[in-house]
């Protein structure tokens, strides 16, 4: 996808017509990813967003009016969603954390309340198409990302662990499943306000500790940050779960590369081989101690 297409531009002049809108000038591509092309354009009451999801990731958009559904305020809401294709639109509103320094911290908090309500929907997040990563099919995905022809050096390394993976995924397989994003952070949340989180794009279903892994990759925080940053989940630093936690969202962070993204290889080669080291050095850490 190096441009919108024709039939995405149909659809979102009828989509902005129907919103009591219309484009004011062109849709103009800001990214084109091997997983999605964004795009905005001009209306007379601000810009627009369009984003098109490769199929196997289509189910970003069902899955934020799910969310909104019950955090409206929380998440950025769609105004018009093609679930069947994976397009939405969404408005403009305003600045990232990134842009003006939000805190990692507040950004973990925002996180976890949506997690926490996000608890009445796993059935729903399902069956709009948000992979099933929960514990108890995690050794299946192991297997698969490390033997994946593009998973490098450190996959013999994760084969040799693959114990402390069962360990890890037998102790945090108790039934709870709530969406876990393995991309939460600053940049992907407008400040507002209300602070609203967007790009859920590699969204899965899995235990919501399989979130640390990626809040841990955000900043190398004082014990009392990190402290913090678990205190939502009401789990204690260093702990057998945190640390079950810390694996299982490697293996989900690593398992995203493995998705059907045509040339994704030839423009990121090394992207899945520095995950699958993640997730050996994770692993090695949780059999040490």
């Amino acid at each position: 996808m190096s441009v919108v297409s024709e039939a995405q531009v149909d659809w979102i002049d009828a989509e902005l017509t129907a919103f009591g809108r219309s484009r004011t000038g062109p849709v103009q591509v800001a990214r084109d990813r091997p997983w999605a092309l964004v795009a905005h354009m001009p209306t007379a009451e601000g810009r627009v967003w369009f984003k098109a999801n490769r199929p196997d990731f289509a189910y970003e958009a069902a899955a934020l009016g799910l969310l909104g559904s019950v955090r409206p305020d929380s998440v950025l809401v769609p105004i018009a969603v093609d679930a069947e294709s994976g397009w939405f639109l969404s408005d403009d509103v305003g600045q990232t954390g990134s842009e003006v320094g939000v805190s990692v911290l507040d950004v973990a908090a925002l996180y976890a309340d949506v997690q926490r309500a996000s608890s009445q929907l796993t059935e729903a997040l399902l069956a709009v198409g948000v992979p099933d990563r929960r514990p108890g099919c995690m050794l299946a995905i192991f297997d698969a990302v490390v033997n994946h022809p593009k998973a490098g050096e450190a996959a013999d390394r994760c084969m040799t662990l693959r114990t402390a993976m069962v360990e890890s995924c037998a102790l945090l397989d108790d039934g709870q499943a709530v969406i876990v994003n393995s991309d939460v952070k600053p940049e992907h949340v407008f400040v507002g306000p209300p602070m609203r989180l967007y790009d859920w794009g590699d969204a899965v279903i899995s235990h919501p500790l399989a979130s640390l892994a990626s809040l841990a990759r955000l900043a190398e925080p004082s014990d009392e940050e990190a402290a913090a940053l678990l205190e939502p989940w009401d789990i204690e630093l260093g702990s057998a779960r945190a640390r079950a936690g810390m694996a299982l969202g490697a293996l989900i962070g690593a398992d995203v590369w493995t998705r059907d993204m045509p040339g994704v290889f030839d423009r990121h080669p090394g992207a899945l081989g520095r995950a699958v080291a993640r997730l050996a050095d994770t692993l090695q850490q949780s059999e040490s101690q």
